[in-house]
């Protein structure tokens, strides 16, 4: 019986922190003729990422046939947080401000222009920050590689890469990661990697939110995803996230930095539009609850105090409605194959216990104990 909470899929057990019916908007930006391409993960929206940003080992990561992204991509991100920039760009007006804080190779930069442009919008600035130097080559990279401008350029589409951490102080602070492909790199405050593993150290100028955001006009969407810094730093710029963002994505990885956020910003006139709790290792015996968590939480939160719609509306084609209703269809077969799946997992339990020989030894019991009820 070990397989079935992985086999029985429930509400109870599942939390997707949206409906599914919710996440059909997304057909909207789908790409409907796909190329794939050597060495790179294309996904259902046409978006190439390098596979080298995951793993150095071969892999059949660029054969992949792009699909739905439910319950995830199949690579870097779950379906919530599509459904969050999608939801944030499609109650934005002409003129769109993008910013990813801890940016990576920026994914969700890139993901963001597919959707403005799908949307028609006039005019999209993206604003990466970044603590690790050597990131910055994948992000510029993957802007070419999806027909992203460089900073630079002028254009329709603008990119400009920060180089910092964001914190909750301004200075010089220590960056830790164990290399290129660590994605759970973060900054070091004296006491080494929050998860417990060795790692390469660098110096990086450190920076408040309100350093990024001053320089800006109205944010659309800011996209946080700071390894166990989020709370805290949008503590120390809360009067500008508040006054200067509109819709706001956070990566969480602890649940009471998940705790912190919901009261600071509900305080604020925020509204939570979809959240997902992290997932951790509640058995770890690490003194940062952030490095027991294998798998990051997200929140997705409106601003209503700028106008920001935490229900957007959307309008689909006919075409669109057409794909939607094929994905839904998919999705309900997909739920009911893991029931049908369970249903037979479960005789095949029941027959092996019946053949065991414990079973053939308490029978005996079984046929007292149906006596004395009777």
């Amino acid at each position: 019986m070990s397989s079935y909470s992985n086999t029985f899929i429930t509400r109870n057990q599942i939390y997707l922190g949206y409906d599914t019916e919710d996440l059909l908007r997304l057909v909207r930006y789908r790409r409907r003729e796909v190329v794939l391409t050597p060495g790179s993960y294309t996904d259902w929206f046409g978006i190439k990422t390098r596979t080298k940003y995951f793993t150095a080992e071969q892999n059949t990561l660029d054969q992949h046939v792009p699909r739905f992204p439910f319950p995830d991509d199949g690579i870097h991100a779950e379906a919530i947080e599509y459904l969050g920039t999608a939801k944030a760009l499609e109650a934005s007006g002409d003129d769109v401000t993008i910013v990813e804080m801890g940016a990576g190779y920026a994914p969700w930069l890139v993901f963001s222009a597919h959707v403005a442009k799908r949307l028609g919008k006039k005019k999209i600035r993206l604003v990466a920050v970044e603590a690790e130097s050597a990131r910055h080559e994948l992000m510029k990279t993957h802007f070419q590689d999806n027909g992203i401008p460089l900073p630079g350029t002028d254009g329709p589409v603008t990119t400009e890469i920060i180089h910092g951490a964001i914190s909750n102080q301004r200075g010089s602070l220590t960056f830790g990661s164990a290399s290129i492909l660590d994605w759970g790199g973060a900054l070091q405050e004296g006491k080494g990697d929050y998860r417990g593993i060795q790692t390469k150290q660098e110096v990086v100028p450190a920076m408040l939110m309100s350093d990024v955001l001053k320089n800006l006009p109205v944010v659309d969407l800011l996209h946080v995803d700071i390894q166990g810094w989020e709370a805290k730093a949008i503590e120390a710029s809360l009067d500008d996230v508040c006054s200067r963002v509109r819709y706001m994505l956070i990566g969480t990885h602890s649940r009471p930095i998940e705790g912190e956020l919901i009261s600071m910003l509900r305080a604020c006139g925020w509204k939570l539009m979809h959240e997902k709790p992290c997932q951790f290792h509640f058995t770890a015996e690490l003194e940062e609850l952030s490095g027991a968590t294998w798998q990051d939480g997200a929140q997705i939160w409106a601003n209503t105090k700028l106008g920001a719609n935490p229900n957007p509306p959307v309008t689909l084609s006919p075409e669109d409605m057409r794909v939607a209703e094929q994905e839904r269809e998919k999705l309900i077969a997909a739920h009911n194959d893991q029931y049908a799946a369970r249903v037979l997992e479960l005789e095949h339990e029941v027959k092996a216990l019946k053949e065991s020989t414990s079973w053939k030894v308490t029978a005996p019991l079984r046929k007292l104990r149906s006596a004395v009820k009777g």
